[in-house]
């Protein structure tokens, strides 16, 4: 089932993610998480999780370099959001990166 969820949101994505240069895609139990380019908001990791209420809740986090995670700096949570659906997910992820989802 990992999976599924994981390949259901990227498909959902699409293009996007090559958009947003989204790398190092990790599937989780009820979701997808991964990296992004560089934003004005610093923020360089999503996570996407599929809730009972088949809606999905996003999280927006800084993580630092290993450099700084050695050094003793924790990721930080910049927005999470919860109950999005389907066809505002691009609006979410534009809205709280400011990285374009489409052409």
């Amino acid at each position: 089932m990992t999976n599924e969820v994981a390949n259901t949101i990227a498909q959902q994505l699409g293009f996007a993610l090559r958009m947003i240069g989204a790398k190092n895609l990790l599937a989780h139990q009820d979701g997808l998480s991964f990296r992004i380019g560089r934003n004005s908001s610093g923020i360089n990791h999503i996570k996407i999780t599929l809730d009972p209420s088949d809606t999905y809740s996003m999280t927006f986090t800084k993580v630092p370099s290993t450099r700084q995670l050695c050094a003793g700096k924790e990721p930080k949570t910049v927005a999470s959001v919860s109950g999005v659906y389907v066809d505002a997910m691009k609006r979410v992820i534009e809205s709280n990166t400011g990285l374009y989802t489409s052409l």
